[in-house]
């Protein structure tokens, strides 16, 4: 991969810009005026103003065009090739780095000269768009929150053509701002433009909105900047605001590295349509200050550093060539690898190949056969493995083959399960019980039919030898069991209430050698011994055990539910704050130490709610109804697709680190879900040990203008769970919104799991993404050893 040099702040160690005498330079060729409508020199002010406006980027296409301020001459030269006249070229496909040296004639006497270092992309240069939508609904997947986010679409350089990555969906979404304990008001971004940063790495330049695309209060004074790192150009960091010294507006804002002057130039459009500019030593020096309720830093946010870095504001417009060759279209030049980075992000990865690596094996030992498997290879680079189907006739020769080299048939084993495998069922969890050698697969879930799942009644499991089994179209709804029904049974809870509804979102998992429910259930608030009239409000975190060699099919063997409460006996949620719910707790181990993760909020009676955070606490094994260290928040759903809500957090694992797959949003079509990871080793009840992924990992589909159909278009993904099929693979179990599919109420999906090459879960990878058609043929070359004599 070729990139930028590390920093080009050192690259360009003892270049300068200066004012020189006239007479002190040889005449060369001129450079044509600016076109009309750039300011002239005398509104431009002294040369110090011009050289300062005047700026080549960093990083060009091959054809781009050199200009001059207006009123002025410029001669260029390069050290070794890469110009003629007056334009950059590259005739080979790697980057030419050239020092380019522009000597600016003033129009009163005297010169300046500037240095600029550039890389100059060869001709598979990308272009880079950057862009917001204009929001329409739910339905075009199109709100917003994902409208007021930025979006980026890639083309050739120099071509008209973009494409938009993600689906014409945002990729990267802004932090709201804290208004209150757990309360976030949400921001977007408008008119977002593309720059370098000096080491190389994307930025990206913003004003932000609300989500009505109204200006914020920050728009007056104030600029945002990401940054993306730039040995991974899909990561995207929130630098914070830039407060740019002026209070007139600050509209469409743009930034470039000025590599002669070792700063950048940012450059606006105030509220009066007034073009402004002013200089920043660097637009990636932050700082942390305080901000009341931010849960992260210790109540303190990164914004870039303004006193000392932003220089003074000046009015007029930059002098900068454009993306490539006169007449093209706007954007960034990228360079193949940081296009490929982020279409391997952004876009959909696929099969690109498979192969069976060839074996040696004993006469007559067809057992080695039967388990080789095939290697699996994507195009982003990542991997994975199946198990094959063998063609049983070449097996049956292969028994009886002498020494030789063979070649036998097979086919790709891709397990498939019905498009809908649970109508009704939400927040789906599939757990693999190994029961004293003998293996089952359980299926629970929250009954959603009708959409009422405050008014459930029940909490069923269904209980089979293979996950097929457990799908509705294969009699799965006839295996259902109620644990719990409180209309036929009216169970009661360790603690004496009887439980009136919700039993949302149960879990299954084993804590302590015992098979284990967590779920949560709701109370009637004005009689705890009634069975009806629950609430949604008062729903809370509890567990049930199965005891030992019993029957998960047998309500008598399951202890009563008990709520999961703090360490010193007091229920989950803040303790300063009124009415707190607890609810979608799970469970999981990372070195050595079991942790419970959950969704709380508080719901004060007068007042805001607060937004539902995803905590976690230790928990030791014997004790699973009591957490053994305090609470504490790591998923604060400020983004702006999160939409105040992080809830059904489940883990998994991969490559050293411990993921959280969470579900933001709300219960509807605009339901999504996102992720954070951890080291396995780091403190995972630090939120600064988790990392954010900027984008949704899985989302909402648009659907054709004029249909609405949620079986064929999937909306609402979210509250997922991790199992794995019988051969080892990673499946992912999910709900989607499910109105007039199985009639109304959230539906049952699954999908096999797969890794990218940077880490991240694929959870939409299709069957035909996950094994091509033409990869599930596949033959193995099988070598059969001579027997000893």
């Amino acid at each position: 991969m070729t990139r930028l040099p590390a920093t080009l702040a050192a690259a360009l160690a003892g270049l300068s810009v200066s004012v020189i005498a006239l007479a002190q330079q040889p005449a060369t060729q001129a450079i044509p005026e600016a076109a009309p409508g750039r300011p002239s020199v005398a509104d431009a002010g002294d040369a110090a103003s011009i050289a300062d406006s005047w700026v080549v980027p960093p990083v060009v296409a091959s054809g781009t065009r050199l200009t001059a301020p207006a009123g002025t001459r410029v001669r260029w030269s390069t050290e070794g090739a890469g110009l003629q006249g007056d334009v950059l070229f590259n005739d080979g496909d790697e980057p030419l780095s050239v020092t380019l040296t522009g000597v600016m004639t003033l129009p009163a006497g005297g010169s300046v000269v500037k240095r600029f270092a550039v890389q100059v992309l060869g001709g598979d240069a990308r272009r880079l768009v950057s862009y917001t939508r204009a929001p329409t609904n739910a339905h075009d997947a199109n709100q917003p929150i994902v409208a007021h986010s930025l979006h980026l679409a890639l083309g050739q350089a120099g071509a008209a053509e973009a494409a938009p990555l993600n689906d014409d969906y945002g990729v990267l979404f802004p932090a709201g701002d804290y208004t209150g304990v757990d309360q976030v008001a949400l921001r977007g971004i408008a008119q977002p433009s593309l720059f370098h940063f000096a080491d190389g790495g994307l930025g990206v330049i913003a004003t932000r909105v609300t989500m009505s695309g109204e200006a914020d209060e920050t728009q007056a004074s104030s600029a945002l900047i990401f940054k993306a790192d730039p040995a991974s150009p899909a990561d995207f960091t929130e630098l914070g605001l830039i407060d740019l010294g002026t209070d007139t507006g600050i509209v469409a804002p743009a930034a470039v590295w000025d590599s002669a002057a070792e700063r950048y130039v940012v450059s606006w459009t105030d509220n009066a349509g007034t073009p402004r500019w002013a200089t920043v030593a660097d637009l990636s020096r932050t700082e942390l200050v305080a901000a009341p309720f931010w849960p992260e830093n210790g109540g303190r946010r990164s914004r870039i550093v303004s006193d000392g870095n932003v220089g003074d504001v000046r009015e007029g417009r930059l002098t900068i060539p454009g993306a490539g060759p006169t007449g093209a279209p706007p954007g960034l030049v990228v360079s193949p690898a940081t296009a490929l980075a982020l279409t391997n992000r952004f876009g959909r990865i696929v099969n690109t190949g498979a192969a069976v690596p060839p074996i040696a094996i004993k006469a007559g030992d067809v057992a080695p056969v039967r388990q080789a498997a095939v290697q699996l290879r994507y195009s982003d680079g990542s991997t994975a493995t199946r198990k094959v189907d063998w063609n049983e006739a070449d097996l049956r020769r292969l028994a009886s083959a002498s020494a030789g080299t063979h070649v036998i048939r097979g086919t790709v084993r891709q397990p498939s399960y019905p498009q809908i495998f649970a109508y009704n069922r939400a927040d789906p969890n599939i757990y693999r019980y190994d029961q004293g050698g003998t293996v089952r697969y359980l299926f629970i879930a929250t009954d959603d039919t009708g959409n009422n799942n405050v008014g459930s009644h029940h909490l069923p499991i269904r209980v089979a030898d293979s996950i097929a089994a457990l799908a509705d179209a294969n009699g799965g709804r006839e295996r259902e069991v109620d644990l719990l029904n409180r209309q036929t049974r009216g169970e009661r809870t360790a603690e004496g209430r009887a439980i009136a509804g919700c039993y949302w979102a149960p879990e299954l998992h084993e804590i302590g050698g015992r098979l284990s429910v967590l779920f949560a259930p709701c109370f009637n608030p004005d009689d705890d011994q009634s069975t009806q009239g629950g609430k949604w409000n008062t729903v809370q975190a509890h567990i049930m055990q199965l005891r030992s060699g019993g029957d998960p099919a047998n309500p008598a063997d399951w202890s009563q539910p008990a709520a999961v409460l703090r360490a010193d006996g007091s229920p989950l949620g803040r303790p300063d704050q009124a009415g707190n719910i607890s609810l979608d707790m799970s469970y999981f181990t990372a070195a050595g130490q079991s942790y419970y993760t959950w969704s709380q909020r508080y719901l004060p009676p007068t007042g805001e709610l607060g937004d539902p955070l995803t905590w976690i606490a230790r928990v030791a094994s014997a004790s699973p109804a009591r957490l053994a260290s305090d609470p504490q928040p790591i998923i604060a759903p400020n983004l702006s697709f999160e939409e105040n809500l992080s809830e059904g957090a489940f883990a998994l694992f991969h490559d050293g680190e411990v993921h959280l797959v969470y579900s933001g949003s709300s219960v509807s079509p605009t339901y999504v879900v996102g992720g954070v990871r951890a080291r396995e080793g780091a403190d995972l009840t630090d939120i600064a040990s988790w990392r954010k992924w900027r984008a949704p990992l899985q989302k909402s589909a648009p659907m054709p203008p004029g249909v609405t159909d949620y079986l064929n278009h999937e909306q609402g993904p979210g509250h997922g769970s991790f199992t794995t099929d019988e051969d080892g693979n990673a499946l992912y179990v999910y709900h989607t919104w499910g109105n007039d599919v199985g009639g109304d109420g959230r539906d049952t999906r699954l999908r096999r799991l797969h890794w990218a090459a940077d880490g991240r879960p694929v959870l939409d990878m299709t069957a035909e993404e996950e094994v091509a058609p033409a990869h599930r043929a596949v033959t193995l070359q099988v070598t059969v050893r001579r027997s000893p004599r």
